[in-house]
């Protein structure tokens, strides 16, 4: 469920890495585009993407589950520990920055 909550914020956050491949993540999502550019077309499926894990009953940030310092420590560890950090190496300051959008805990 992690995953889900913080893809679309992911995928914001790091659109750069998103954007050369945002027309085939739109065909995969069935997301219809016109003239949009490949921003326009990534605002799109970070949209539809949100709409389906709504529709999945999913939820869209983590108030419900008590998040505080101490666990947002342990989850900057577990995405900067991650085997995807090797090829796909986030600051301290991004994942902060992604997880705090998902999350009640103020960043101290």
């Amino acid at each position: 469920m992690a995953n889900a909550v913080l893809l679309p914020v992911v995928m914001e956050s790091t659109s750069d890495l998103y954007l050369p491949k945002a027309h085939l993540i739109a065909e995969a999502f069935s997301v219809k585009i016109h003239d949009e550019d490949s921003k326009g077309i990534l605002a799109k499926v970070v949209e539809k993407l949100r709409v389906f894990l709504s529709d999945l009953g999913l939820p869209s940030d983590f108030s419900a589950y008590g998040i505080n310092q101490s666990d947002m420590k342990r989850i900057l560890k577990a995405v900067m520990t991650d085997p995807a950090a090797t090829n796909y190496p986030m600051s301290e300051e991004l994942i902060m920055s992604v997880v705090s959008r998902v999350s009640p805990v103020g960043i101290n």
